[in-house]
């Protein structure tokens, strides 16, 4: 009933929904998750799906807990979720952040302003780095110039790397274009 329930209702593909409804304590957290997001237009099930046998499973197996000791509280899955869609933190800050939550039990708010892991949108803040990456790679930026469009990937590698990776990487990409097509 659960399986059918979570395709139709949950838009889960037949395999999420099997991994999910074998194990009924994740069954019930899932649900219970779902239902904490049920106010939060961009938090779907699907996502949650994705954190509960990715991210979840994944410690779980590492720890050896079982699912009945899992400190996260449903709502707090939910604002990690909703931090990492409102670029607020990016995907490997919401991992670290996780983890800690799965450790502690902490909301996730509190532990990413703890860490500073809060990713930088900020275009003022990322203009004088975007600025400094063209200036160090003077090979790099001139095969772009030339049409090689892959080596933006290296560029945008250099923005990460200053920023300790907290820059929005697809903000930083969009400015090193800009910058390079001047």
């Amino acid at each position: 009933v659960k399986l059918a329930r979570y395709t139709s209702e949950f838009g889960l593909i037949q395999k999420e929904a099997a991994v999910l409804v074998e194990d009924a304590a994740v069954a019930n957290y899932y649900e219970s998750v779902v239902e904490a997001a049920r106010n939060s237009s961009e938090v779907t099930p699907k996502l949650i799906s994705n954190w509960v046998s990715g991210e979840l499973f994944r410690l779980l197996g590492e720890s050896g807990i079982e699912m009945t000791g899992v400190k996260i509280k449903p709502e707090h899955l939910v604002a990690l979720i909703e931090l990492v869609n409102a670029k607020t933190i990016n995907q490997s800050a919401a991992k670290k952040v996780f983890g800690v939550m799965f450790e502690t039990g902490r909301p996730p708010r509190e532990i990413v302003e703890e860490q500073g892991l809060q990713q930088i949108s900020d275009t003022d803040q990322l203009t004088s780095l975007v600025q400094q990456v063209i200036a160090d790679n003077p090979g790099p930026v001139e095969q772009f110039k030339r049409g090689k469009d892959t080596v933006i990937k290296f560029l945008v590698g250099q923005v990460m790397r200053a920023t300790r990776g907290k820059a929005n990487p697809q903000l930083a990409e969009q400015m090193l274009r800009e910058q390079l097509q001047k």
